[in-house]
């Protein structure tokens, strides 16, 4: 089957504000998607691990665009459950500011 990348954005409902709503998805579509994956047997993985070898035939990395503060209060309590691992990727020249590479495009300010 080999290893997949699944890739978040938000989570959480979208603003009706909003131009492109398909990057959300709700805490609890991500809940059921992380208990599926466990269910069928995916292994959550971390980058190194990522080069393909026999280990690694059923493995996923689960990841999150720019750190938004819906990750840390919706989508973290969901890993820590379940003992599992994401990549987060931070906008770190940016932190503590709001989305305003993608303002223009999403038309929300996201924190």
């Amino acid at each position: 089957m080999g290893v997949k990348i699944l890739t978040y954005h938000n989570v959480g409902k979208p603003p009706k504000e909003t131009r492109l709503k398909t990057l959300f998805v709700s805490k609890e579509q991500l809940s059921r998607q992380v208990r599926l994956l466990k269910l069928l047997g995916f292994s959550f993985l971390r980058t190194q691990e990522l080069i393909p070898n026999r280990s690694t035939s059923r493995g996923v990395l689960l990841t999150f665009d720019d750190a938004y503060m819906d990750f840390w209060y919706l989508a973290l309590p969901i890993f820590i459950e379940h003992y599992l691992r994401c990549l987060i990727f931070v906008p770190v020249g940016l932190l503590g500011e709001y989305n305003r590479w993608d303002y223009e495009k999403l038309r929300i300010k996201n924190l």
